[in-house]
């Protein structure tokens, strides 16, 4: 019976992938609430989510909590929620994991942290993203 579900599960994949279609994701990482290159914050943001639209294209905003707590951090988290874009944690002070000081504890914190921040966003999806894409050794 485990040879025919295999066997199975097999063909149907095969099967899938001839129908299925390639596709892209898009994702950002942390949200910047500093003007940069001669541009604010809210200008640099709204173009972000202008071409997206424009593109209609929807992405994944990775977001690092410490600077999403204030007025500007809660602008963004707002804007890239009514734009439909998606809402992921990225830790709230995106440590660096790879360091041995880094605990499981610090790591739940915050990841913990952060979630309860972006967590009541219609558009918060549970995926997550290490800082500077290392797990560490935690």
């Amino acid at each position: 019976m485990t040879r025919f579900r295999l066997l199975t599960f097999i063909l149907l994949l095969g099967i899938s992938r001839l129908f299925a279609q390639p596709y892209i994701s898009f994702t950002f990482d942390d949200g910047s609430t500093s003007d940069m290159l001669g541009y604010t914050f809210e200008q640099w943001n709204k173009m972000i989510l202008d071409n997206l639209d424009n593109a209609g294209l929807k992405a994944i905003f990775y977001v690092k909590g410490e600077n999403k707590t204030d007025t500007k951090g809660q602008f963004l988290l707002n804007s890239w929620n009514e734009r439909g874009q998606r809402i992921g944690n990225h830790t709230f002070s995106h440590p660096d994991y790879n360091d041995k000081d880094v605990t499981f504890e610090k790591f739940r914190d915050e990841l913990l942290q952060n979630d309860s921040i972006i967590n009541k966003l219609s558009n918060y999806i549970k995926l997550f993203r290490f800082p500077y894409l290392k797990e560490g050794d935690t």
